[in-house]
């Protein structure tokens, strides 16, 4: 995935044989994982179903088939603010496998594109786990939430070793369950929007919660005096417009939490907010602004004390 991991945990006892045999399952989770959703990798299972340039059904594994359906919910509920379908785009604008590209897409190109775009593209057959290509040339991207699905095997795999204390991370998504062992709550922390660097904006305190940030700010390049972030709204095609925004997004599950900062991003603090709202979903947009950085919280969230570190 390009990207770092960590996983603490309280044990109250462990031998160098336990500790080194978990070391091996996280490992070897982490690569499955890879394995099958790596838009890098050629032979990965999402790759080869990029591939598969016909409406059959084409087999996957659990795994896959659970992050599509996930996918789907999200796309649903967001009204395709969220789409894994977005692959297209992403690569025609310089943030796939592809890298950067020589020129801009045009207009012509964005419709040619898009017209291949939309979750209801894909049909899930959970009964034969397998998926149907409504569109024969729709590719899907499943980098927005397969470090969250990736984050809850972690959190899985630890508890199916008796460990109930534990805070694990894939590339800043993140999971918790317990207490550290001091007996205080785990803590993280929620990013400021500047480019360049990570920096605290504050820092939270988690109840066994999973957390994940999404921003314009991370993953960026300019040309001819614009920026292009790259994160790209699915219904415009584009990426969004830099405006130096972050969007930290709380749920039990770090997979909906990957996908829903990457969809509250997308919708923005206004429309955003207001479907969090209604799904009472806990969301915290953080944004650069004239008067400096402002913050937008969503009830589910209201109670929860930020430390602030500015």
């Amino acid at each position: 995935m390009g990207t770092t991991y960590s996983a603490k945990f309280v044990a109250r006892s462990l031998t160098a044989d336990q500790f080194w045999n978990l070391q091996l399952a996280i490992d070897e989770w982490l690569k499955g994982v890879d394995a099958a959703m790596s838009t890098y990798k050629a032979d990965s299972e999402l790759s080869r179903f990029n591939k598969h340039d016909s409406t059959e059904p084409f087999p996957v594994t659990q795994g896959v088939l659970k992050v599509f359906l996930l996918a789907q919910q999200v796309s649903e509920a967001s009204d395709g603010a969220f789409d894994i379908t977005v692959g297209p785009l992403v690569n025609s604008w310089g943030f796939g496998p592809e890298g950067e590209p020589e020129t801009m897409p045009d207009e012509r190109r964005l419709d040619e594109l898009r017209r291949h775009v939309g979750f209801t593209n894909i049909a899930i057959d959970s009964a034969s786990s397998s998926l149907v290509k409504r569109d024969p040339l729709v590719v899907a991207d499943l980098s927005a939430i397969a470090k969250g699905y990736a984050v809850d095997g972690l959190a899985d795999l630890l508890v199916a070793r008796d460990f109930t204390d534990f805070l694990v991370e894939v590339g800043g998504e993140l999971r918790s369950s317990g207490e550290k062992p001091d007996r205080m709550p785990w803590v993280v922390g929620v990013e400021a929007p500047l480019p360049g660097a990570r920096i605290l904006y504050a820092t939270m305190e988690l109840r066994g919660e999973a957390v994940a940030t999404s921003g314009d700010y991370r993953n960026f390049w300019d040309a001819d005096g614009d920026r292009y972030s790259h994160i790209i709204d699915p219904r415009t095609g584009r990426p969004l417009p830099y405006v130096g925004a972050a969007v930290t997004v709380i749920h039990e599950r770090a997979a909906l939490a990957d996908a829903w900062a990457t969809a509250m991003t997308v919708l923005g603090p206004v429309e955003g907010a207001a479907l969090a709202e209604r799904l009472d979903l806990g969301v915290i947009f953080v944004q650069q602004s004239e008067s400096g950085i402002t913050e937008t919280r969503t009830r589910a969230l209201r109670d929860r004390r930020l430390e602030s570190v500015r």
